[in-house]
């Protein structure tokens, strides 16, 4: 639900009910982008499922991979996305092979959670769509060190 100065009023997509404008937003300046840069090179369903995880739709990002549920809707604390790129002890850190995400990154990704995953992306992707984002990977920013990449 969309607050709008102190006014209750749902501002709801019409393809997705459960997904408010502003959270739609949220999710592609400041989760997909970081997914696909950072994830879905390992964790997609084209080519890919390091741990039996696919992070590149919905219905897999919520089932989750060998070590269970890694997205726990309501609680960033208990999921073990959140834990993994907080580097906490006990937990795979992720991205592997990579430095730990920006504070800020981390606190965009614990909000999502928190705010209950919302992700409109409910249908698989294509195998050239995975080509089309890892060409525009290459060409358009880097999220790990919080900024544009120098590639």
């Amino acid at each position: 639900m969309l607050c709008l100065w102190g006014l209750s009023i749902p501002v709801v997509l019409a393809e997705n009910p459960t997904i408010t404008e502003v959270q739609r937003e949220f999710f592609e300046t400041k989760i997909r982008p970081v997914l696909a840069d950072q994830c879905l090179e390992c964790h997609n369903s084209i080519d890919k499922k390091k741990g039996g995880l696919a992070l590149d739709w919905s219905q897999p990002s919520r089932q989750g991979g060998d070590s269970g549920k890694v997205i726990i809707p309501g609680d960033p604390d208990n999921s073990l996305l959140i834990q993994s790129i907080r580097h906490q002890a006990g937990v795979e850190s992720m991205p592997d092979k990579s430095p730990k995400l920006v504070d800020s990154v981390i606190a965009d990704f614990t909000k999502w959670v928190r705010m209950g995953a919302p992700d409109p992306r409910h249908t698989q992707p294509t195998a050239s769509e995975k080509s089309r984002s890892q060409l525009g990977r290459m060409c358009g920013t880097s999220v790990k060190n919080g900024g544009p990449s120098k590639r």
